[in-house]
């Protein structure tokens, strides 16, 4: 039987698998004791298929959040579910508004993205004001072993 972590794990993994960050880092002042590197650009991807969840929301709300009536047709507001819309999270990302949470975060920049060049699958959840991520890591299978407690 699943427990609620490892139904919340195998959801994590199903969204994981369609959002992407590639971090890409310039080095300033080489060659100098002020030798550092910075972050050039954050890019998010989406390959989710057109229906997705995260491109299917109601049409013309604008909204930054909604709940969808029991039919499942429109949010609550009455505007109709659309679905092929460009995915929710881009935006967050190109406004520089999403902001990381990993355990490397860095406390000197806005969106605390680290200055390391990386790419990925990341976890998004939604924070009321903001969204924040981090890198999706796979939880590693247990062992028979370690499930028998030996």
């Amino acid at each position: 039987m699943k427990t609620t972590a490892d139904k919340r794990q195998q959801k994590l993994e199903q969204a994981a698998r369609f959002h992407s960050v590639t971090v890409t880092t310039t080095l300033d002042d080489e060659g100098t004791p002020d030798e550092c590197r910075s972050v050039e650009q954050v890019k998010f991807t989406c390959t989710a298929e057109t229906d997705a969840e995260c491109r299917t929301y109601p049409d013309g709300c604008g909204c930054e959040s909604f709940e969808w009536n029991k039919a499942g047709t429109h949010d609550t507001e009455g505007h109709l579910r659309t679905s092929g819309n460009r995915c929710w999270m881009q935006d967050w990302f190109e406004n520089e508004s999403a902001v990381y949470i990993g355990d490397d975060e860095d406390d000197m920049r806005d969106d605390r993205v680290p200055a390391i060049n990386r790419t990925g699958l990341i976890i998004v959840t939604y924070s009321d004001e903001w969204i924040e991520w981090d890198w999706f890591t796979p939880e590693q299978p247990k062992s028979a072993e370690s499930e028998q407690g030996r």
